[in-house]
C-alpha cells in the first residue's frame, strides 16, 4: 500500500512548484514578453500599437509664443484592439506502482526517482512553452530592414558579426518609438561562430587583444562594442537567422488561464532551490502549467498529465526584429 505522502506530493501546490524550479532556467524567451496576471476565462481582449508617437494625427504643441503660452490638451490615437484564446499543450508520463512504494524508504530513492522525472517534465514543458512563444514573436516580428544586410554569413572568411548587430541595432531606432535593442538570439551554429569571431584570427590563432565579448553564462555573451547580449538557442532558431528584441520595452505579451481545479491561481509562484550552496526562496510569473494525475487501474500506475494554457501575442512588432543572412 502507498501511504498519502505520494498523493500529497503530487497535488499542485506542491509538485507544480518543483516544475517550476526547474522550467525558469531552461526558458529563454518568457524574459521578452510581458506575462500578464491570470485571464479570469480562456478568452482574452488585448491591444496592439497601430500608430507612433511622432506621426500620430491627434498630438498638438504648444503655441510659439512667449512666456505663458497656453499648453493645449494631448490626446493619442487609442491602440487597436484583438481578442484571442489561449492555447492548451501539453503531456502526461507515468510513476510506476513499484517507485512509489519507495517513497517510504529511509534512502529517499523513490522521492529522489519522482523529482528526477518531474524535472524531466519541466525541461519538455520548457520547450513546448519557448517554442509557442518563439513561433509568435517570429510571425509578428518586423522582418523589413534598410541598414542590416550582411555581407556574408557568419562562417565564411568575410564575416564581420559586430557590423551585423550594430546594423540590426539601428534598424530598430525609430523616431517616435522607445525601441532600443539589447538582445540578440541566434542558434547555436550562429552563436559559436561569433564566439570563434570575438576570440580567434582566421578560426585558429588565439588573439587576446581581439576578444571583445564577455561570456556572462555558456550560453550568452556581451558583445561592447554592440552593447548587446547574444543567447544560444537550441531548438527554435534556424541557421543562419536571429531575433533582436528590447528586454525594457516588450514587443509581445503571454496571457495565461490556471484553472483552479488543476494549478495554483497566484500571478507569481513561488518555490525553494539552490543557489551557491544555499537554500533561496524564489517566485516567477504564472505561465499557466496545470497538473493532474490518475490511478490506471489494471497496473496500478500513476499516470501525471502535465499542461499549460496560455497564449503568446505580438502588439508592438517594432519591438522585434527578425532577419536572416547570417
Amino acid at each position: 500500500m502507498v501511504s498519502n505522502s505520494f498523493e500529497r506530493y503530487l497535488q499542485p501546490g506542491v509538485a507544480l512548484r518543483k516544475v517550476y524550479e526547474v522550467l525558469e532556467p531552461n526558458l529563454i524567451y518568457t524574459d521578452y514578453v510581458e506575462i500578464l496576471p491570470p485571464e479570469p476565462q480562456e478568452s482574452f481582449i488585448y491591444g496592439y500599437q497601430s500608430t507612433n508617437v511622432a506621426s500620430d494625427a491627434k498630438i498638438q504643441y504648444a503655441d510659439l509664443g512667449g512666456t505663458g503660452a497656453p499648453l493645449p490638451e494631448v490626446d493619442f490615437t487609442l491602440p487597436s484592439t484583438a481578442s484571442g484564446q489561449v492555447s492548451s499543450k501539453g503531456f502526461q508520463f507515468r510513476i510506476t506502482h513499484s517507485l512509489k512504494r519507495k517513497m517510504e524508504r529511509a534512502d529517499n530513492f523513490g522521492m529522489y526517482k519522482i523529482n528526477d522525472l518531474l524535472g524531466k517534465a519541466a525541461v519538455k514543458c520548457a520547450e513546448i512553452i519557448d517554442t509557442a512563444i518563439f513561433t509568435a514573436m517570429s510571425s509578428g516580428a518586423t522582418t523589413s530592414f534598410s541598414t542590416f544586410s550582411p555581407a556574408a554569413v557568419w562562417s565564411a572568411d568575410g564575416a564581420d558579426p559586430i557590423t551585423d548587430l550594430e546594423a540590426l541595432a539601428q534598424d530598430m531606432d525609430r523616431e517616435g518609438y522607445p525601441f532600443r535593442q539589447s538582445d540578440v538570439i541566434v542558434n547555436k551554429a550562429g552563436f559559436y561562430e561569433l564566439k570563434n569571431y570575438l576570440t580567434f584570427i582566421d578560426g585558429r590563432q588565439f588573439d587576446p587583444a581581439r576578444v571583445v565579448g564577455k561570456a556572462n553564462q555558456k550560453d550568452m555573451i556581451y558583445v561592447g562594442q554592440a552593447d548587446t547580449i547574444v543567447h544560444k538557442d537550441l531548438n527554435n532558431m534556424t541557421d543562419g537567422y536571429i531575433m533582436a528584441v528590447d528586454q525594457a520595452n516588450k514587443g509581445a505579451e503571454m496571457h495565461v488561464f490556471a484553472d483552479p481545479e488543476f494549478s495554483m491561481p497566484a500571478a507569481r509562484i513561488k518555490y525553494k532551490t539552490i543557489e551557491n550552496g544555499k537554500p533561496v526562496s524564489k517566485s516567477m510569473p504564472n505561465l499557466g502549467l496545470n497538473m493532474d494525475s490518475y490511478v490506471e487501474q489494471d497496473t496500478k500506475d500513476t499516470v501525471v498529465q502535465l499542461w499549460f494554457e496560455n497564449s503568446c501575442v505580438v502588439t508592438q512588432p517594432y519591438g522585434i526584429s527578425f532577419g536572416s543572412g547570417i
